[in-house]
């Protein structure tokens, strides 16, 4: 499960849970160096190893119901261009941005309360659709 948070300015705390996604490609940036100038006009850089990591996270979330992307849409309404907490499904926390607010939604599934589909048998009775969507996150591991 991955759980996104973000506090506005009077401190209202928006959470949401999302299923565990699936994971595309991860991209570790290191920007933050010191560089030493030795005798003779050598220069050496040199990088803490406990300094900070951009991290840059590829996320597919599928089979999403219609709540459930409701939710979502709200939350990136909410967060635009803002920080928000990013816990994953390993355990780690980010404080992240979402780098495409504006992504668009991919309808994966159709769906009645009688289809004897096994992976619509969750969603009780009633019709909708199951969508997914691919979010790009930056952050800084804390």
């Amino acid at each position: 499960m991955v759980v996104l948070t973000y506090t506005d300015e009077d401190e209202f705390v928006t959470r949401l849970e999302l299923p565990n996604p699936l994971v595309g490609n991860t991209h570790q940036i290191q920007v933050e160096r010191a560089l030493k100038r030795l005798r003779h006009n050598r220069d050496i850089v040199t990088r803490d190893p406990d300094w900070a990591t951009d991290r840059i996270q590829q996320m597919t979330f599928k089979n999403l119901t219609e709540i459930t992307v409701t939710a979502l849409k709200t939350f990136l309404r909410l967060s635009i261009g803002q920080g928000i907490v990013l816990l994953d499904w390993l355990g780690d926390t980010y404080n992240a941005t979402i780098l495409n607010p504006g992504t668009t939604f991919v309808t994966d599934l159709t769906y009645q309360a009688s289809d004897p589909n096994p992976e619509t048998e969750y969603l009780g009775t009633g019709r909708g659709k199951l969508q997914s969507v691919e979010l790009v996150f930056a952050g800084i591991r804390v």
